[in-house]
């Protein structure tokens, strides 16, 4: 009884289990597809913002550099030092004293030399366009920082700046960032040559990517929880209808070959099995013994006690037969009141204790029962060689003429 409990929760969890584990699997993959293609998407804007603002960048230079000779042209103009001295205190990028080896001389006259502070332009542009999300690298054409003295960028990035180094404008991606650059040349700005070529190269970090990912996987889970539930009872309700329709399969299936008064095989699903059977058997030539049974006066039972009664009869033929059997053996109704029993590697001498043993039931009913009648068989037997040719239908008819003594 407990087996027949367990076992279709059983295969009602398998298959809710399949089931779950395949909607989960392709909404998994749905939604990483989702979460990729919009990362993927993001990262192509990405490079689209760094190209603004490095075209912006190198416009602000060029504009810069032209105000520069413009301020030349005014300067070699003015007549007097406390003219040129108001016009240096004016603006914060010229100073008359060299301090740092990246500025360079704008102007000089006499004991008068006038320089344009590179190192402090490049600063505040770098703080101008600085973002949590990316940075902003000035460099000479040596790789090193014009914004920044701490550390060297073609040491820092080597691999990267080797690719930055032989273009004039490229977009890549590495394990350190995303990186786009633009190279300008020919500004003129400075004595030393390295400065009159500028790299400026934008970066997006690793780290800033990843966390990015992260967002946009935390953002969806929120989202998937819902699906998740989903998924869940949607697995539970197609599981239940597969037991149901499985269930309901085996009971049309077990209809299709089983009588469903006795409980043993209807005759086609009688003959389909020994049939199968009988070629096992010829091939491990071995013998089967068939017996045809008979029950007596069935007719005269369903007329004297009703068909109820004639159905308990036919019900408890069934259950006596197949407690006689054996497992490897078959019971089945041909029709009305006939039954035939198939024992398989099982010769006449043995098959009397199959006999023995149907008798012997039989009367133990009869002792049992309270009706009026006594239940009675006709039986008979032959003995099938593994050489035999005959058909069922002949078998039958030899079975029935050998009466029981």
């Amino acid at each position: 009884m407990n087996f027949k409990i367990k076992f279709p929760f059983l295969q009602f969890f398998i298959n809710f289990l399949i089931i779950f584990i395949f909607f989960l699997s392709f909404s998994v993959l749905f939604f990483w597809q989702i979460i990729d293609t919009q990362f993927n998407s993001y990262k192509k804007s990405i490079i689209t913002e760094q190209e603004k603002d490095i075209y912006f960048i190198e416009n602000l230079i060029k504009n810069k550099i032209t105000q520069v000779n413009n301020d030349i042209k005014y300067i070699s103009q003015l007549t007097t030092n406390s003219d040129l001295n108001k016009f240096i205190n004016s603006n914060e990028y010229y100073t008359y004293q060299n301090n740092s080896n990246k500025n360079f001389i704008i102007f000089s006259k006499e004991d008068i030399s006038i320089y344009f502070d590179l190192e402090k332009f490049f600063k505040e542009l770098s703080i101008y366009f600085d973002k949590s999300s990316s940075t902003i690298y000035f460099l000479n054409k040596k790789g090193t920082f014009i914004n920044n003295n701490i550390y060297n960028f073609n040491t820092q990035f080597k691999d990267e700046w080797k690719k930055i180094s032989s273009y004039d404008k490229l977009q890549f991606e590495t394990s350190n960032g995303i990186f786009s650059s633009k190279k300008i040349e020919n500004l003129d700005i400075s004595t030393d040559d390295t400065f009159n070529t500028i790299y400026l190269v934008s970066r997006y970090s690793s780290n800033y990517l990843t966390n990015t990912l992260n967002s946009f996987i935390f953002d969806k889970i929120n989202i998937y929880k819902y699906v998740f539930i989903f998924i869940l009872f949607l697995s539970l309700i197609i599981s239940y209808y597969i037991s149901k329709s499985r269930k309901l399969y085996h009971e049309l299936e077990k209809n299709s070959v089983y009588d469903a008064l006795t409980g043993v095989y209807n005759r086609q699903g009688g003959m389909d099995i020994f049939e199968l059977n009988r070629k096992l058997l010829k091939r491990s030539k071995d013998y089967m013994t068939l017996f045809f049974v008979n029950i007596k006066d069935l007719k005269s039972i369903n007329e004297n006690y009703g068909h109820s009664e004639g159905d308990l009869v036919l019900a408890t033929t069934g259950k006596i037969l197949l407690e006689s059997i054996r497992n490897s053996d078959i019971a089945f109704r041909i029709g009305g009141d006939e039954f035939i029993i198939a024992l398989s590697r099982c010769r006449e001498p043995q098959a009397r204790i199959v006999y023995q043993r149907i008798k012997s039931k039989l009367e133990n009913f009869n002792t049992k029962n309270k009706k009026d009648y006594i239940l009675e068989y006709y039986m008979s037997s032959v003995e099938l060689s593994p050489y035999s040719l005959d058909e069922l239908d002949d078998l039958i008819k030899k079975a029935s003429a050998f009466n029981d003594n």
